[in-house]
């Protein structure tokens, strides 16, 4: 989806308000003056000094209110009261702007100027066409709007499916460092009595237990490639409720010391990824949150949430929009750079799922087309892996990004094709002997046939 149309498609007036006001200041400078609007504007949401043009910024959120008779009233409303400013001698008013998300009927705009021209004001419109061009302009603005960010996902996959190492991958040429599975892991634990431990831990039927002896691994061992496997059992049995997403990024992150002393590119590509992923995660909680506390104020007409709270999570979603895109470009260039099909396919499905929560968190808040958009950049980069791991003859790896893919779109109304990819999973699972692979595909298995799927976003119980 392009930026024009994120913005065209923006229901939030606060964050809406913040980007007119961030582009309008980056292209004109000190000549243009922010009001503040939570004291009473009288109809200014911003003055031009240089042009004396005012603007009223206007978001609607209910999709009732986004009408044509809606748009000419409120601003036939906002002019009126730009009239009365000037007679009254508080602002010279030569020039008028109405800024929307979304283009306005040519009928609204003639009306709304000849207005104007009643009043001895000159009149116009702008909209998402205006602004996506001006915050591709300044475009270091964009870190400060992960609302509109959500097409680089697209970007990183499209980037790692038309590499050499998608298209034509490789088997690694150090195989005993790529240690993005449970089969991968136990291979070399033939040979390593330090990967045996890690094997031992995530073939506990306790995952508590698991998490709790494989996390004092990674603490008490001086050996990297026993550090590495313990924090990737870590990773395999993640539960996105129980599980602090910081500290699980932070330990990702940690890891890839270990990974860069063995000089694994593959390796600290995957745990990068899965740094990434962890940390969209936690971004796609706190949008829902904030979407939460914006449909609350919605309803009553007045905000009940702290001031300071507003700030610390924008503070947040804007630190961990840099950390993810950050996160997700160096992946894919560690994994260019293995030259390892593996190690590419390990990346495509940390970008994947990051795909998949993102479009669960559209689903609820939209819009629509956004969350379609990231849906499918799921599938295609989930499609991506298992026909890199199916090129390479890696049955066990096709069956966990099943998996993934079956995870993922369960959430996106595709229960039966869900169930389908299990039934294929589960006896690939029982092959090779995974036990936890095995014992979430059955309850993911169950989950499909009752119904009786956790929404995690929402806070729900994993019970895996």
């Amino acid at each position: 989806m392009s930026l024009e149309e994120q913005i065209a498609q923006t229901v939030d007036p606060t964050v809406f308000t913040r980007l007119c006001n961030a582009v309008l200041t980056a292209e004109h400078g000190l000549a243009y003056q922010v009001i503040d609007g939570t004291r009473g504007d009288n109809g200014n949401d911003g003055w031009l000094e240089s042009e004396k043009r005012m603007f009223a910024i206007y978001c609607p959120v209910k999709p009732e209110r986004r009408t044509d008779a809606d748009y000419r009233k409120k601003a036939l409303d906002d002019l009126e009261k730009a009239r009365v400013l000037r007679e009254r001698g508080k602002y010279l008013v030569e020039r008028w702007t109405f800024v929307t998300p979304r283009k306005l009927a040519n009928e609204v705009i003639a009306e709304i100027r000849a207005a104007g021209d009643m009043r001895g004001i000159e009149v116009n419109h702008v909209e998402a066409t205006y602004l996506s061009g001006l915050l591709l302009r300044h475009s270091h603005l964009l870190k400060d709007f992960p609302d509109y960010h959500v097409s680089l996902l697209d970007e990183f996959i499209k980037q790692a499916v038309e590499s050499p190492e998608a298209k034509k991958p490789k088997p690694s040429r150090v195989p005993e460092f790529d240690i993005f599975s449970y089969h991968a892991a136990k291979k070399a634990a033939i040979k390593d009595e330090s990967l045996r431990e890690v094997i031992a831990l995530r073939d506990s039927a306790d995952p508590a237990a698991a998490k709790r002896g494989l996390r004092a691994l990674y603490y008490r061992s001086t050996n990297p490639i026993a550090q590495v496997n313990a924090v990737a059992g870590l990773l395999d049995l993640f539960n996105p409720v129980e599980d602090d997403l910081a500290d699980l990024a932070s330990l990702c992150e940690a890891a890839r010391g270990a990974a860069k002393r063995i000089d694994s590119k593959s390796a600290e590509a995957y745990l990068l990824a899965q740094r990434g992923y962890y940390q969209s995660f936690e971004f796609g909680k706190l949008l829902i949150e904030r979407y939460g506390k914006m449909m609350t104020e919605q309803a009553f007409g007045m905000s009940f949430e702290n001031p300071a709270r507003v700030a610390e999570r924008q503070k947040r979603l804007e630190e961990l929009t840099k950390g993810f895109t950050e996160a997700f470009s160096g992946a894919l260039e560690l994994a260019r750079e293995s030259q390892s099909g593996p190690a590419m396919a390990a990346v495509l499905i940390s970008i994947g799922n990051a795909a998949g929560q993102r479009a669960i968190t559209l689903r609820q808040t939209g819009p629509k087309q956004a969350y379609e958009h990231e849906r499918g950049a799921c599938k295609r980069a989930l499609l991506s892996a298992k026909d890199i791991y199916a090129q390479l003859g890696d049955e066990y790896d096709v069956a966990n990004t099943l998996m993934n893919l079956a995870n993922q779109i369960r959430f996106l109304g595709e229960v039966e094709e869900a169930k389908e990819l299990v039934k294929v999973v589960i006896p690939i699972a029982e092959k090779h002997g995974d036990k936890d692979l095995l014992h979430k595909a059955k309850v993911l298995e169950d989950r499909l046939v009752t119904g009786k799927i956790p929404d995690y976003l929402a806070g729900e119980k994993s019970g895996l």
